[in-house]
């Protein structure tokens, strides 16, 4: 019985965050099979640049904060996902991840992770725009490649 009510916790706090508001019980139930609770006090460093991790978390509770080459990215709160970008590509950690406040995620094993997406493909698509909204806050240039000017012709024209 416990099991059963440790899951189904874990599916409503999954169903609760925006990123998975559409996903479906079936979907939400293969993720948190999958995922372990962990809980990481402030300070925690979940990802150093540059390292290889074997999991993905994703934040329930908490603010952690992004940095790459020690530039400070993002700050990453409840209903997010870190490490996913490592998972996909299977390389090391683009970027160090520090908890500024305990946290407390649900950590995604790299083994199920591929297995998790590939059952579900609507998970992947909850990852790749979470992946999509990541990069545009990474690229100080993005707004010059998503609304360009346009020459006589329509033809955009790229600076």
């Amino acid at each position: 019985m416990g099991l059963h009510h440790h899951e189904n916790t874990k599916i409503a706090r999954l169903h609760g965050m925006k990123m998975f508001e559409h996903s479906s019980k079936k979907a939400l139930e293969h993720l948190a099979a999958a995922a372990d609770e962990v809980i990481a006090p402030a300070g925690t460093v979940l990802f150093q640049e540059g390292h290889r991790y074997h999991e993905a978390y994703i934040i329930s509770e908490g603010i952690a904060e992004m940095t790459v080459h020690g530039d400070k990215l993002v700050e990453i709160d409840a209903g997010h996902v870190v490490g996913e970008l490592a998972m996909l590509e299977h390389s090391a950690a683009t970027g160090t991840v520090v908890c500024k406040t305990d946290v407390h995620a649900l950590a995604i094993p790299h083994n199920r992770f591929d297995e998790i997406l590939h059952e579900n493909p609507e998970l992947t698509l909850v990852i790749a725009k979470q992946l999509a909204d990541r990069v545009l806050l990474q690229d100080p240039h993005i707004d010059d490649l998503r609304f360009p000017d346009l020459n006589d012709e329509g033809v955009p024209h790229y600076h």
